[in-house]
């Protein structure tokens, strides 16, 4: 029932395929130190997680993370989960339409200049106050996109959010 895959020193467990918490199932990390096992247990909750997993936990505590890093946890999320839908049109293009009015729409591009910007270029010489406070912002518009284009199940789901 167990499918285990070793990469490097990286052991994943997933049953089933998945990675959900079950009543049947137990998780447990074997470390070796000085030849010596040491067991760790989880419980129900699977330790290991995907990278897409980590991602999504970056935005949901924002305030553990540097702006930058939202930027660009922003990017890759959008980049790699609205890249398996293989739209023909420019995912920005796509993402920008799925807005109605001309506000929305201007505000989603936003959104996607910012996450471009912090994640291809270093803001070294750059320092504005308070400049934290537009990563509430854009975590809504970011959620919007999600709303908007029909994913909103997807956002909830990797939110934990009803």
């Amino acid at each position: 029932m167990y499918a285990v895959s070793y990469t490097s020193k990286k052991e994943v467990a997933f049953r089933d395929g998945k990675n959900e918490e079950r009543k049947d199932t137990r998780f447990w990390i074997i470390k070796k130190v000085n030849n010596k096992s040491e067991i760790l247990p989880y419980g129900r909750s699977n330790p290991i997680k995907t990278t897409y997993e980590l991602l999504w936990k970056d935005i949901k505590n924002p305030n553990s993370s540097s702006m930058i890093s939202v930027q660009n946890t922003m990017r890759r999320i959008i980049e790699n989960y609205f890249s398996l839908l293989g739209s023909k049109e420019r995912l920005d293009d796509v993402l920008i339409n799925s807005f109605e009015t001309i506000e929305e729409k201007t505000i989603c591009k936003s959104l996607l200049y910012w996450i471009n910007d912090g994640s291809h270029s270093i803001q070294d010489d750059l320092y504005i106050d308070n400049y934290n406070d537009s990563v509430d912002k854009y975590i809504e518009v970011f959620r919007n996109i999600f709303i908007k284009t029909g994913n909103e199940a997807h956002y909830k789901m990797m939110m934990l959010v009803e």
